[in-house]
């Protein structure tokens, strides 16, 4: 019994860490999305 509880745990733990790093990435990419699109509006101005 305690051993089935704690492979539950474990799998929990590692659901949980996957789904924090495609968060992170997600997050990481939409920043740099972000970052790149301010970056890019200036530009487009000074060429307007």
């Amino acid at each position: 019994l305690l051993y089935n509880r704690i492979h539950l745990i474990i799998k929990n733990i590692s659901c949980l860490l996957s789904i924090s790093t495609l968060y992170s990435r997600l997050s990481i990419q939409i920043a740099i999305g972000v970052v790149l699109g301010i970056g890019r509006l200036p530009i487009r101005y000074l060429r307007a």
